[in-house]
């Protein structure tokens, strides 16, 4: 079983060697792979990231991909799934709030051929290391029951970064989505509920990074907007 390990980038210089050093630790220690293929999505960075990320492309093989202008963390991580070779691809955040080593806890539905794998924070057995506000959490939550209203969906956690694919499902998906920004988890749990994709959340450990570029009021107006525009686009068949 092969695993494609996907980080999007975007002004990461300041966190870029905790986030190599997870890599590292992760890829010396685990016995759940026979291969695993790094891709390093750099989303338009006016900092050093692209420099660094080509230093450590020296060290270790990885699939670079890397253009100009922000897209989006939607488009980032489309770019990396569509580039992915592997059985699994998995995408997380270069801030690291959930560890690669939580993959162990996919391992039995990976196993098993569950196509859309989803960590959460929301559910039985999930950890919080360090909490957001209780803004933010808040805003999390309201936001988790409006896009489950408008999709029609059940899910515990739209936006941990922390999900993994199957190789027919990323296919699927990915080829389809069209939200590059904040509400592309929703957008790609709601087409794998349109192509008939089993989706399971598994529990998972996270701890915030206070160091984030989310605009918090402008971000959670995006975010809803966007739920609404991938409602109309199901109904204007941009999803077929």
């Amino acid at each position: 079983m092969n695993l494609s390990i996907i980080i999007p980038f975007f002004n990461e210089q300041s966190r870029f060697s905790k986030t190599v050093k997870y890599i590292r630790d992760f890829l010396d220690t685990q016995k759940f792979f026979d291969d695993i293929e790094l891709i390093f999505v750099d989303d338009g960075s006016t900092d050093n990231t692209r420099g660094l990320i080509d230093e450590f492309a020296k060290q270790i093989s990885i699939k670079t991909i890397a253009y100009k202008k922000n897209m989006g963390k939607g488009y980032a991580v489309r770019q990396g799934m569509m580039a992915a070779k592997s059985d699994y691809a998995l995408f997380l955040d270069a801030d690291m709030s959930t560890e690669p080593e939580e993959i162990e806890k996919f391992m039995a539905e990976i196993k098993k051929g569950t196509p859309v794998i989803i960590g959460s924070r929301r559910s039985k057995g999930s950890q919080v290391l360090v909490s957001q506000s209780l803004h933010r959490t808040m805003m999390g939550m309201i936001f988790t029951m409006l896009a489950n209203l408008i999709m029609g969906m059940r899910v515990p956690d739209f936006t941990c970064g922390f999900k993994c694919f199957s190789r027919r499902a990323r296919e699927e998906i990915f080829s389809r989505s069209l939200i590059d920004r904040w509400s592309f988890d929703t957008e790609i749990l709601f087409l794998a509920k349109l192509k008939g994709f089993e989706i399971i959340a598994v529990p998972v450990a996270w701890k915030n990074d206070s160091v984030t570029t989310v605009r918090l009021g402008r971000d959670a107006i995006e975010s809803f907007f966007d739920l609404i525009k991938i409602r109309w686009n199901y109904v204007l068949g941009r999803y077929n």
